[in-house]
């Protein structure tokens, strides 16, 4: 399942390459250099088609794993539970492969198309869900990296539940709301946090940490044209720069194209051995373009960042948006994702304009994989030796021998830790391992 759903993106590419060089008519070239000039004129068309054409494979796979999906606890090897974990892979990895149409005027409604509950005029970011089980209300905000519900494994088993976002509810960037919880409406789950449990939140209450803790915040004053209802003429601007996003999706694709052709024409020209020692120079000259251009965009784009607050619907946030769409289409897969942890990730650094010292060292970091809840107790990879045949909700007869690890609370009570090395899954009545 996982090496089908990973093909996708090779899938959309065939599908427009091909007639892209049948139109192009490649075939009747006489060299590198003219077959660029050839393809050239069918970039433009060919990157949002490949997109289009990305998009609906990936929603497609989402619509059909989602009649599979199913709230509840399911064994490990069951449908619904491959349907779900299969879900939020494909989906995980959308984030990079539709980068662009994400963080977007446009995220709602690719959303809505996955099969999530969506209320108007919702701002959806980044965010990882199972959409048939995720309900966010009218004007709610999900920051980056968010996980809408995701699943939980424990036992031997795995739990999906549905989970709501109420209205005007802010969710921050890389927070969380596990399985079964919601967040009311004016409530707010702080950055690198977790929404607490149904029965312990109210409407307008704030929450920071995991496990989440009440937090004090002030009011802030802000016109709701700026965050909530904007008006159509700040839609329409917003609009045309995120279309502009296109713009770091083409490049990154003429990038692929030079050093194809170029590999091409050294080979042609001087022979293989000189076209395969040309791959990694043209590999290594499209980084440092890629890393250059992405250099460019921000300081064009953004200047320098300085301490302040701006609305969500303003010419700042859009062109800093459109900045990171340089830095991670064109920049991260071409350069900063190779270069971690060399002094050439902090001298680019430095290049964006942070401030470090000369002796900082520095890696690409991102956030941490949160594809199920930290509050779910991990599945041991070995077990104990003996393990009493009692089934019960917290897996063996207490006291637990070591290495057995107990079912969470939410698995059905028919199960137990009795060790079968001559067996590798689990099975109703009884643990076999």
């Amino acid at each position: 399942m996982a090496g089908a759903l990973s093909c996708l993106p090779a899938l959309a590419v065939l599908v427009v390459v091909v007639p892209v060089l049948l139109l192009a008519d490649v075939g009747s070239t006489a060299g590198a250099g003219d077959a660029a000039a050839a393809i050239a004129p069918w970039l433009v068309p060919a990157v949002p088609a490949g997109v289009v054409v990305l998009a609906a494979l990936i929603l497609g796979a989402v619509r059909l794993l989602g009649l599979g999906v199913r709230a509840g606890a399911h064994p490990l090897q069951s449908g619904p539970a491959l349907c779900v974990w299969s879900t939020i892979r494909v989906l995980d990895e959308a984030r990079t492969w539709l980068f662009p149409l994400y963080s977007s005027q446009l995220t709602p409604g690719w959303l809505r198309l996955l099969g999530a509950r969506i209320g108007k005029d919702v701002e959806a970011s980044t965010a990882l869900m199972i959409p048939s089980l995720v309900s966010v209300s009218d004007q709610a905000f999900l920051a980056d990296d968010t996980l809408i519900g995701g699943y939980e494994l424990g036992g031997g088993w795995l739990r999906a539940e549905r989970v709501k976002v109420g209205k005007r509810a802010f969710v921050g960037n890389s927070a969380m709301a596990a399985p079964g919880r919601k967040v009311p409406k004016r409530s707010l789950v702080a950055v690198l946090s977790a929404a607490p449990a149904r029965r312990a939140v109210k409407a307008g209450e704030s929450w920071l940490g995991s496990p989440p803790a009440p937090l004090r915040r002030a009011a802030q004053g802000s016109a709701d044209e700026r965050t909530y209802a904007p008006p159509t003429r700040l839609k329409v601007a917003r609009g045309c720069w995120e279309v502009a996003r296109l713009v770091p999706v083409t490049l990154a694709v003429c990038l692929h194209l030079a050093v194809v052709l170029g590999t091409l024409a050294v080979w042609v020209r001087y022979g293989a051995v000189a076209g395969v020692l040309a791959v990694p120079l043209l590999l290594w000259g499209a980084g440092l373009l890629a890393a250059v251009v992405a250099v460019l965009a921000k300081w064009l784009l953004v200047g320098r960042v300085r301490a302040g607050s701006h609305p969500l619907w303003s010419s700042f946030v859009w062109r800093n948006e459109l900045a990171d769409t340089f830095v991670e289409v064109v920049a991260t897969p071409w350069f900063a994702g190779l270069a971690t942890g060399s002094p050439l990730i902090t001298g680019w650094f430095r290049a964006m304009g942070r401030e470090s010292d000369a002796a900082c060292g520095a890696s690409r970091t991102g956030c941490p994989s949160r594809t199920s809840s930290s509050s779910a107790p991990a599945q041991s990879s070995t077990r104990a030796a003996s393990c009493r045949p009692t089934c019960s909700t917290t897996g063996c007869s207490p006291p637990t021998p070591s290495g057995c690890t107990a079912a969470p609370p939410w698995a059905p009570t028919r199960w137990c830790c009795r060790p079968r090395p001559w067996a590798g899954t689990l099975r109703s009545g009884r643990c076999r391992w």
